[in-house]
């Protein structure tokens, strides 16, 4: 995503909730440090908290989010199209199965479940 479409949806939210967060913390990517966010945080007084680089432990929810999407999703499929990544990843996301490895997904059983 560009700058300006991180923008356009931080505005989307905001207007969606009544109003724009009190921070946003992200890490340093140019997409938030760039002058169209930067300028819509101050322009809504709303600011920034940017982790520090090799300091993964200041956000701890997304790195664990991130770790599980890869360990439990991406790194297990092979997608044939965006449309297929798109529909299996809503379906991971809305699995209330502890344990990931036991989801069926449409087409059966997941080709990379390890067989017990």
């Amino acid at each position: 995503m560009t700058a300006e479409e991180i923008r356009v949806v931080l505005a989307e939210v905001a207007g969606r909730r009544g109003g724009p967060p009190h921070r946003i913390r992200s890490d340093n990517g140019p997409e938030f440090a760039a002058e169209a966010v930067r300028s819509w945080l101050e322009a809504t007084g709303s600011g920034a908290l940017f982790v520090a680089p090799a300091s993964p432990w200041q956000n701890g929810y997304a790195e664990s989010f991130h770790s599980k999407l890869r360990d439990e999703f991406l790194n297990r499929e092979d997608f044939e199209s965006e449309a297929q990544a798109h529909s299996l990843g809503t379906l991971w996301k809305g699995s209330t199965i502890p344990n990931a490895r036991t989801v069926r997904w449409p087409t059966g059983p997941r080709p990379n479940t390890p067989l017990n």
